[in-house]
């Protein structure tokens, strides 16, 4: 039981890198088309992701389930994304919400609402699936070459 539980852990934390790292690539492409940034807007964007993560960590800590596969293979190469695109939603709204309408957040997290974007987050997504898609097949081969 305790193999497995750890590799479940080691599989969520390889997962966790994946989908921040594309999410990240994603923003900072998007940010830099824009034009000339500030380093604290790209901090701020770059933050909606990583928070993301630490709660996508977080959920599978809680609910095992997730990975219920126990390997990175067919399901979770949609699944996974899925769930950290609304991970993101839920820190975007966390983050730029306030308990009073009268008053305005912060002007900084305003950058994070750049993640509110349906193209934004299905660009995600499609390239977070794209990866996890082509790390099984390149083990799929590598374990067939064995």
């Amino acid at each position: 039981m305790s193999r497995l539980r750890d590799s479940k852990v080691v599989l969520a934390i390889a997962c966790a890198g994946v989908l921040f790292f594309c999410s990240a690539a994603i923003v900072v492409f998007q940010l830099w088309q824009a034009g000339p940034q500030s380093t604290v807007r790209y901090g701020v964007a770059l933050g909606v992701p990583f928070a993301a993560t630490g709660f996508f960590l977080g959920t599978c800590v809680l609910v095992p389930n997730v990975l219920a596969v126990g390997k990175l293979r067919f399901p979770l190469n949609i699944t996974l994304p899925l769930i950290f695109a609304a991970l993101v939603l839920l820190v975007v709204t966390l983050w730029t919400s306030t308990g009073n309408s009268l008053v305005a957040g912060p002007e900084i997290l305003r950058t994070a609402k750049i993640w509110l974007s349906p193209s934004l987050l299905a660009e995600m997504v499609l390239f977070q699936g794209a990866l996890l898609s082509l790390i099984i097949l390149f083990r799929a081969d590598a374990n067939s070459q064995r």
